[in-house]
Formats: C-alpha cells, sequence, structure tokens
C-alpha cells in the first residue's frame, strides 16, 4: 500500500469524524473500526494516536457519567433489593392469606391443562417471577463488579482467621498440643 492510499483512507476517517470517535468511545475494536468504514486497521491506529487526548477526555466524561447514574449508586441498589425483599414478603404474606400476590408485579399468571378430552380442565397458575429478580439481581451485581464495588478476597481479611491467628500467636506450643 502506497503512502498516498493510506493517507486518503485516514482522510475517510477524518471525514466520519464524530462517528468514528463515537464507535472508539463505545468500545468498538481497531479491527471492526477498520472493517465499519473500509480503511487499513494501521490507519484506525494512526487516528486514535493523533486524537489521543481527546479520546481520553471522552472515556473520562463518558466514566464520569456512568457514575451519576442510579445503578451506579451502591444506595440506590441496597434500596432496590430491600424493594424487592418487600415485595417477595407482601406475596408471602398474599399467599398465607389466600391470595395471589398479583399486585406485587413479581408474581406470573399462567394457564395449565390439566386431563385431554371433555375431561380437560384450565387450572390458573401464579408463581413468581425468579427470573426477573434474578435479572435484576444479575445486573446490580455487574454494576458492582465494573464499579469495583464488591468485596475482593485478595485484598479482604477473612476476621475469623484473624482472630485465630492472633490466639494461636499468643499460645506456647505446649498450650496448643
Amino acid at each position: 500500500m502506497t503512502p498516498k492510499r493510506v493517507t486518503q483512507r485516514r482522510t475517510r476517517l477524518e471525514k466520519h469524524f464524530d462517528t468514528v470517535f463515537q464507535d472508539i468511545v463505545a468500545g468498538l475494536s481497531g479491527a471492526e473500526i477498520a472493517v465499519k468504514y473500509k480503511v487499513d486497521p494501521s490507519a484506525v491506529t494512526y487516528f486514535k494516536r493523533r486524537n489521543a487526548e481527546a479520546l481520553d477526555q471522552a472515556m473520562r466524561e463518558v466514566t464520569d457519567y456512568s457514575k451519576q447514574t442510579a445503578i451506579a449508586d451502591k444506595q440506590y441498589r441496597l434500596m432496590v433489593k430491600d424493594r424487592l425483599e418487600s415485595l417477595l414478603e407482601t406475596v408471602r404474606e398474599a399467599r398465607s392469606r389466600g391470595e395471589t400476590g398479583e399486585d406485587t408485579g413479581l408474581v406470573t399468571k399462567t394457564y395449565k391443562m390439566i386431563g385431554s378430552g371433555e375431561s380437560a380442565k384450565t387450572v390458573v397458575e401464579y408463581r413468581v417471577d425468579t427470573a426477573l429478580v434474578a435479572a435484576i439481581d444479575s445486573l446490580h451485581k455487574s454494576a458492582a463488579e465494573e464499579l469495583g464495588q464488591l468485596p475482593r478476597p485478595d485484598q479482604n481479611i477473612n476476621i475469623k482467621q484473624l482472630l485465630l491467628v492472633r490466639e494461636i500467636d499468643g499460645a506456647s506450643i505446649e498450650e496448643l498440643g
């Protein structure tokens, strides 16, 4: 590939500066951008290098914005968990009274056929939507993980082990035996 050809392809990225910029910030790889804009991967690398300062600033802004969203807030996630627990408790109480608990939004209503032929009956079945509860929990765990808010075993010491070591350190070998 001649230098003139590379320059022309790099110019194509410059023509689409805003969308290329957005694609990079959104996480598209250099190869994906090269295919999308029909340029050589080296043109993408050059574009990134030439606009590194602006890209870094945009990435910082995206990170700052994402930290301000509700799911990024630990207290918000705890509030949602508390709300889910309250709703599940409401469902439990409703079921104990012979009600469905459908008004909580966590209970699904399905129809089931029992029997066959003329003796078949349709039965209504109510179940807690465990998939919904699991999906909400998974989203919150993922957000906490990405924000580094989950405890890390390599950085957190188990307090029981620490106390055990202190007790052993203070005792003589005879006392341990």
